[in-house]
């Protein structure tokens, strides 16, 4: 009885994960409209060719979006106002870290409280780069849904400081002697659980391609009642999922980009983006992808720690584009409905190199029958 009732206990259970993942697999993404990117330009209409956007959050009811620019203007501001509708920069906002130097701010999140939170990359041959670029804050602006772009600031005594130096060094992947770091971080989502807010961090490195085209994130939960005081917020890192990034048709590998969480589609859209350099030490692009991976497909593939033995979380390739441009953010936008939903991406182009400039495109999908 006991090896029969053993037996009907394992079909049952597979029989649950295989409904799991009929359900999961019979939603998927349909791309509705991709239009033309558009150039990022100063307040003058004149292209910046400099402005380089790593990551993009709306701001407000959607009018404005809060971008990250790869470079600052001198002074370590580099998180810029720019208009949805234009393209236009109108605005670089004060900076949230205590250097004047670029803390090269790699991915934005926001919240249902309308809290922002941003990462730095956590990688640079320099050791001083490596310092300041291995920070993490969350902040609120005042006047968010003001119209006036000039009169939304940055809130100072909003602003805490999170920290996953530690929990990463657990893991031996960070370190503060660049020549041990082997991590680069270049995702960031949020999404609510009871414990608290779930912040989910994605790496563009590691990543070896002779063994796995993997994408590799994790998750840290901010506990509710973690920003009562001013102490720097110290987060402990465990693996969410994976999933196959895949190559080209040229066989150059897709990595991390940006991760956005989508509440109403109870999943992760993860932008993965190629980059390779030329004889002259160049950036080259040779596409991007669209992915979405849903929650019951993480849990059915959920890892205690990451190995080449553990499966990767099934997913769907929603997209590829844009073949000459690197695309590094993703913002949900705006949504028609519970089924059709906007998008807004931010190209680093890499402008000093490539010579083009920032950009920025709109994508709409909805969720279709399989």
């Amino acid at each position: 009885m006991k090896v029969t009732w053993k037996i009907w206990s394992s079909l049952i259970l597979v029989s649950i994960v295989f409904l799991v993942s009929e359900k999961t697999v019979a939603q998927e993404l349909k791309v509705l409209a991709t239009p033309a990117p558009v150039s990022l330009k100063n307040s003058d209409d004149s292209e910046n060719q400099t402005i380089e956007p790593s990551a993009v959050e709306p701001i407000g009811g959607g009018k404005f979006l809060l971008v990250a620019d790869d470079k600052d203007d001198g002074n370590g501001n580099s998180l810029k106002i720019i208009e949805t509708s234009t393209g236009k920069v109108l605005k670089t906002l004060t900076k949230i870290q205590s250097s004047d130097k670029n803390p090269k701010w790699e991915a934005l999140a926001k919240d249902e409280q309308e809290n922002y939170y941003v990462i730095g990359s956590h990688n640079n041959a320099d050791a001083q780069k490596l310092a300041r670029r291995s920070l993490m804050f969350r902040f609120r602006l005042n006047n968010e849904m003001e119209q006036d772009a000039a009169k939304i600031e940055i809130d100072a005594a909003s602003v805490r400081e999170l920290d996953v130096k530690e929990s990463l060094t657990a893991l031996q992947l960070y370190s503060t002697v660049p020549a041990n770091n082997k991590v680069k971080i270049e995702g960031l989502a949020v999404r609510k659980t009871v414990c608290g807010q779930e912040l989910i961090i994605g790496f563009r490195e590691p990543f070896d391609i002779t063994k796995a085209d993997t994408v590799k994130v994790y998750s840290a939960i901010i506990p509710n009642d973690a920003f009562e005081s001013k102490a720097i917020i110290k987060l402990s890192l465990k693996p969410l999922f994976q999933l196959n990034a895949e190559k080209t048709a040229d066989k150059t590998p897709f990595q991390l980009s940006s991760i956005e969480y989508v509440q109403d589609l109870k999943g992760f859209l993860v932008l993965t983006s190629t980059e390779t350099k030329d004889a002259s030490n160049k950036a080259v692009s040779h596409g991007n992808a669209l992915w979405f991976v849903s929650d019951e497909m993480i849990e059915t593939a959920r890892p205690t720690n990451f190995s080449e033995s553990y499966k990767t979380a099934p997913t769907q390739k929603v997209l590829k584009f844009q073949p000459s441009m690197k695309a590094e953010g993703i913002c949900l936008l705006s949504k028609r409905n519970q089924k059709t939903f906007r998008f807004a991406l931010v190209f680093d182009n890499d402008a000093e190199e490539t010579k083009i400039g920032g950009k920025m495109q709109f994508i709409e999908l909805s969720t279709a029958p399989n």
